[in-house]
């Protein structure tokens, strides 16, 4: 597997506990891992640190780290005896490089689309029509290299196929889940004047732009809002932030192990997705919140499958992404909302993170789904564990 992420890693030890012999396949931390973050320490995992990544400063030195990450990939690869590999990202975005070495090898090649994937394509629908045609031809080629395709939701499965031409007989399904370790539950309706949270990267995909346009709007309601994290669109958020004043505090990359205070002491938490990108995924700091008892406020495509969880379940509001008009409005419920309602609100994430979404359910899922990949390829397969 090429990835050290918290997800990532819930999934490598999941693998690890069947019996599996498990490589992971990383670079040293960088810029969004905490350094502080637990190493693999599983019996039967191996974790192998082929590179280093350069400090990032802007897109062209971020596709230098994919590329210099995904050759020392593949030249891992090439001296290896034929084996089932997991490839996240940034590998994904250099196929040519990949397709080589899992060719000359034998080895049998799954793409498993986390949250790189969502932002190729987002970056693809709302660009000029250059570098849309450039990322889906990226995309493209890369999907023609795995052997099998695994998606996060279902929404994709109909522009998989048909826009990238990918047979129907690669592709599998498979939610993702919290990967983070958190302790300590929030208490959502204590807080007084109301905290939103927004905890995540804070890039293209993230439109805080949108919430803060909405929030200039209720500056006569009781509210402040915790920003952690940093990204690419952080400054024009700042810049933004400012008539706001100190309602908008900013807390720059909280480190994994300390997040948990920040969730602990919130009211709602905040997904603001751009319009055309809740098709394709489920932020993981959606199953963050709801691990910590938190109701959510999201600002997702109407019809989406992230859109459906939220009315589901019910776990939060829900607002049209790009709308500021539609995120006003729902940010207004849910401030006027009674504390035991976000209480109750706030147990039935909790419920739904232990029984969907937790480390446990949401790996032995993936497990699951795995097996079933690697027994209809003709591979030896341990039996999954149960939950999820």
């Amino acid at each position: 597997m090429f990835g050290n992420a918290p997800l990532v890693r819930s999934a490598v030890e999941a693998l690890a506990q069947t019996g599996l012999e498990t490589h992971v396949v990383t670079a040293e931390p960088h810029h969004r891992v905490d350094p502080n973050s637990r190493e693999q320490a599983t019996k039967g995992i191996r974790v192998d640190r082929v590179t280093a990544l350069e400090p990032v400063h802007g897109t062209l030195s971020q596709l230098k780290n994919w590329y210099r990450f995904a050759r020392a990939a593949a030249k891992w690869l090439e001296s290896q005896e034929p084996m089932p590999v997991i490839s996240i990202t940034p590998p994904f975005f250099f196929p040519k490089v990949l397709q080589r070495s899992v060719r000359a090898r034998g080895h049998f090649l799954i793409h498993w689309l986390q949250d790189m994937y969502p932002a190729a394509i987002e970056i693809g629908h709302n660009s000029p029509r250059p570098v849309s045609l450039g990322v889906h031809w990226i995309v493209k080629r890369s999907l023609a290299v795995p052997n099998k395709v695994i998606a996060v939701t279902e929404d994709w499965l109909p522009e998989l196929a048909n826009g990238f031409s990918v047979p129907s007989c690669k592709l599998q399904v498979c939610e993702n889940w919290c990967g983070a370790i958190l302790d300590g539950i929030a208490d959502p309706g204590a807080q007084r004047p109301p905290r939103l949270l927004f905890a995540g990267n804070i890039g293209r995909m993230a439109d805080l732009d949108t919430v803060l346009r909405a929030l200039s709007h209720l500056v006569d309601e009781a509210w402040t809002l915790e920003v952690c994290g940093t990204g690419a669109c952080l400054e024009q958020v700042r810049e933004l932030a400012k008539p706001l004043g100190d309602r908008v505090r900013f807390h720059g990359a909280v480190p994994e192990s300390e997040l948990a205070k920040h969730y602990a002491s919130a009211s709602l938490g905040i997904v603001p997705l751009r319009k055309g990108a809740s098709r394709a995924s489920v932020p993981s700091k959606t199953y963050s919140y709801f691990a910590c008892g938190l109701p959510v406020l999201c600002l997702v495509d109407s019809g989406s499958h992230f859109d459906r969880l939220i009315r589901r379940e019910p776990v939060g509001w829900v607002a049209q992404a790009g709308d500021v008009a539609s995120t006003s409005d729902a940010l207004r419920k849910a401030l006027s909302t009674p504390p035991e309602t976000l209480r109750a609100m706030g147990a039935k994430a909790r419920a739904l993170y232990e029984y969907r979404y937790s480390p446990e359910a949401g790996s032995a899922r993936f497990v699951r789904t795995l097996r079933e990949i690697l027994s209809e390829a003709g591979f030896e397969c341990p039996e999954a564990p149960a939950q999820g």
